[in-house]
């Protein structure tokens, strides 16, 4: 297999930084409606479950404190594609 992109993320990586953290921890990742994008190195975030913007385009975890709701703290893939 040929990879143009050695500077991103490996399985082997990825595998040793999760390796950091319970394994029952929540792990998510922003969406897109369709594609593959590199994977960043992943970080550990304290969000929120956002009920009310559950969508196709809207995640179900927003960083923004929501009145009544628990924070979660999870680690989160980010996609190279310019979004932080």
């Amino acid at each position: 297999m040929i990879d143009n992109y050695p500077e991103k993320i490996t399985v082997n990586e990825l595998i040793e930084f999760l390796k950091q953290f319970p394994p029952d921890m929540r792990v998510v990742t922003h969406g897109k409606r369709k594609g593959f994008h590199n994977i960043l190195v992943p970080e550990i975030r304290t969000v929120y479950r956002d009920e009310e913007a559950m969508s196709e385009y809207e995640g179900e975890y927003d960083v923004g404190e929501i009145p009544g709701q628990k924070p979660i703290e999870v680690v989160v893939i980010f996609r190279d594609n310019g979004w932080d």
